[in-house]
């Protein structure tokens, strides 16, 4: 059970904050919800049921300091996740993005970089979804790293690619 004010990680919204603890009525039963605000979009708002364990289950605790040095360390050695048949790499990456692992995040991250770059030495591009999950990619792994502490959302950027390319 997570408190008003807790920090979490939350599958593709990243890190929020548990803004509130809510009940709405929804038919003829109460039900709580957890309101989460991402701490990198103040625009947005995620409303959780409490009760709802395949969903509360995509809740962890964000990142330390240790854990996204962790990160960045093993990103140079992360396996290739990279699969030829377009629905089975998006089902794939769809359910990593969802799942919200850091190191899972961080081994696409540097599979889609990877690819891009084998592409562009072809005169090619990367295909528009999978150009999508490189950027939710990075967008989870920078704010989640900067969260932690590791610095600018841009400088870890630069630092993830430095140890992939």
């Amino acid at each position: 059970m997570y408190n008003v004010g807790d920090m979490v990680a939350y599958g593709a919204q990243g890190v929020c904050r548990v803004d509130e603890i809510s009940s709405r009525q929804v038919g003829s039963a109460a039900m709580d919800y957890y309101i989460l605000k991402p701490v990198f979009d103040s625009r947005s708002t995620i409303s959780v049921p409490v009760a709802n364990e395949r969903l509360t289950a995509r809740m962890r605790q964000p990142l330390d300091s240790k854990g996204a040095g962790d990160v960045v360390a093993g990103i140079g050695a992360a396996p290739s996740l990279w699969t030829d048949d377009d629905n089975q790499r998006r089902e794939r990456y769809n359910a990593i993005i969802i799942d919200g692992d850091p190191s899972q995040i961080a081994a696409l991250f540097k599979t889609l970089v990877l690819r891009r770059k084998e592409l562009e030495g072809l005169s090619r591009k990367l295909r528009s979804v999978d150009e999508n999950f490189l950027r939710q990619c990075e967008k989870l792994l920078c704010c989640e790293l900067s969260y932690a502490g590791l610095g600018c959302q841009t400088d870890i950027k630069e630092m993830l690619l430095s140890r992939i390319l």
